[in-house]
C-alpha cells in the first residue's frame, strides 16, 4: 500500500490547523496572566449543548431578533474563542479573540477606521473585525494594541501552553485566578491561596474534567483541600449532583491539588433536565 498520499494529506491538514491556531496566537497579548480557550464548534456539537441551544432559540425572541439583524448566529458561526487577561485585579485589561465566519456581521458593522480596521463600541470597550474570520473585543486600548501588533502576539512559552491544551481539550484555562472570580465566603478565602491553576474539559460524550491547582503555601493547600471536600460533601446531599460528587477524584501532592471527574452523557442530561431524556419529555415517550 502506498502511504505517501495519506502522509501528504496529513501534513496539509496539520499545516491548515497550525495556521488557524497561529492566527489567534499572533493576537494574544504578550505576558497574558490568565487564558481561557473554547473550541466552540466541538462544544456546540455535544448533545448537552444542542439541547440547551435549541431551548434558547425557542425561548429567546430577543436573541433571534439580534441574529436576524446582524446576520450572525453564535451557535453556527463561531469555531474557536480565546480570552486573555493581562495583570491582576478585578479590572485587569483583557482581549477576546474569536475565529469563525463573520462576513455578514462585518458588512453590517460600523465603526471608526484604524489602520485599515473598523473599530466600533464605546471609548472604554471596543469590537473589531480584522477580516471575515477573525473578531476581537475588549478594552479599547488593548484592541488597538492587538491591531498594532498583529503577527507578534504571545511569546514562545505561552504559545506552547495554549497549543498543548487546545490540542487536548474542548475547554481549557490556566494562569492566576482573577480577583472576583469566586464568591465570598469559605471558598473565596481558600481561592486567595491559589498561586496557579490549569484545567481542561472535554464534552464529546458527557464531561471529562481535569484540573490542577498550585497553592502558595502548605497552609493554603490544606485550606483549598478542605474547601473542595466541603463542596463535594454538599454535592452528595443534592439530587442531581450526588453521582457527580461520587465520581470526583481529589489528590494532594505537596502544594498541588489535582481534581478529575467524568460525567457520562446520560447522567449529565438527567442532572440538567430531571424530567426529560435527551430533551424529550418523559411523558411523551
Amino acid at each position: 500500500m502506498n502511504l505517501r498520499p495519506v502522509f501528504v494529506c496529513c501534513l496539509l491538514a496539520a499545516s491548515i490547523l497550525h495556521a488557524a491556531d497561529s492566527a489567534m496566537l499572533d493576537l494574544v497579548p504578550p505576558g497574558a496572566s490568565f487564558v481561557i480557550g473554547v473550541r466552540t464548534r466541538n462544544v456546540f456539537e455535544s448533545a448537552m449543548a444542542k439541547a440547551m441551544t435549541d431551548e434558547m432559540r425557542k425561548a429567546s425572541l430577543e436573541l433571534n431578533q439580534i441574529m436576524s439583524l446582524t446576520g450572525f448566529d453564535p451557535f453556527r458561526d463561531v469555531d474557536e474563542l480565546l480570552v486573555a487577561a493581562m495583570g491582576e485585579g478585578k479590572n485587569a485589561p483583557g482581549l477576546i479573540i474569536v475565529r469563525g465566519r463573520f462576513e455578514a456581521a462585518r458588512k453590517k458593522a460600523g465603526g471608526t477606521p484604524y489602520k485599515g480596521v473598523s473599530i466600533s463600541g464605546s471609548m472604554k470597550s471596543a469590537t473589531a473585525f480584522l477580516d471575515d474570520s477573525t473578531m476581537i473585543a475588549g478594552d479599547r486600548p488593548v484592541v488597538r494594541a492587538a491591531i498594532d501588533g498583529r503577527g507578534k502576539g504571545a511569546d514562545a512559552a505561552l504559545r506552547e501552553k495554549i497549543t498543548d491544551l487546545a490540542g487536548r481539550y474542548d475547554i481549557y484555562g490556566f494562569g492566576k485566578l482573577p480577583e472576583g472570580a469566586v464568591p465570598a465566603g469559605a471558598a473565596g478565602s481558600a481561592a486567595k491561596g491559589i498561586e496557579q491553576f490549569q484545567f481542561g474539559i472535554n464534552v464529546a460524550r458527557g464531561i471529562d474534567f481535569n484540573a490542577e491547582i498550585r497553592a502558595r503555601t502548605d497552609q493554603d493547600a490544606q485550606s483549598i483541600n478542605q474547601a473542595v471536600q466541603l463542596v463535594t460533601a454538599m454535592m452528595t446531599q443534592q439530587q442531581g449532583t450526588a453521582d457527580i460528587a461520587r465520581n470526583l477524584s481529589v489528590k494532594m501532592n505537596g502544594r498541588t491539588l489535582r481534581l478529575a471527574v467524568n460525567i457520562p452523557e446520560d447522567e449529565l442530561m438527567k442532572a440538567a433536565w430531571p424530567d426529560r431524556l435527551w430533551g424529550i419529555p418523559m411523558d411523551s415517550r
